[in-house]
């Protein structure tokens, strides 16, 4: 995998994480927005450990052999 591939995977695993918070502040008055938006920091969290840390044995490539 080139370098650049490399680099716009982690590039779009951050947007989707920095999505996944923009996307929950909306009404947190609501009892199931608030459970929604804690829903959706825990996205965010996966997406940006996944984007640190990087998929290793989980990856297609991987399973390639």
């Amino acid at each position: 995998m080139t370098n650049l591939n490399s680099n716009l995977h982690v590039v779009a695993r951050v947007f989707l994480g920095l999505l996944s918070l923009v996307a929950g502040l909306g009404k947190l008055g609501n009892v199931m927005q608030m459970t929604m938006f804690f829903k959706k920091i825990g996205l965010a969290g996966g997406y940006l450990l996944l984007a640190n840390a990087g998929s290793g044995a989980f990856s297609v490539d991987a399973r390639k052999g």
